[in-house]
């Protein structure tokens, strides 16, 4: 759970290179952190960037179309509105 609230963190864009820089200097467990030692982490964190937006935010805004439409029909049915009435 802490890994995703991390990553929607950073998603956000507000504190994300003080997490980049711990996620580069982490390293086995038992041991200190060492500087810039998982240079890896910088490449998740682009790639990161770049696949969230497009795909995450799709679905989440497909999800909120789809539920408006289904309320719509669901009012449909229910004899309250036909089509070609406003709200």
């Amino acid at each position: 759970m802490a890994a995703m609230l991390t990553l929607f963190a950073v998603q956000t864009g507000e504190g994300w290179p003080l997490v980049l820089k711990n996620s580069m200097a982490a390293t086995r467990q038992d041991h200190g952190p060492q500087p810039e030692v998982a240079v890896e982490m910088s490449i998740f964190y682009i790639v990161y960037f770049i696949v969230f937006p497009f795909f995450f935010v799709n679905i989440f805004v497909a999800l909120i179309i789809i539920t408006f439409q289904e309320q719509g029909e669901a009012e449909l049915q229910d004899g309250e509105l036909d089509k070609n009435q406003e709200i």
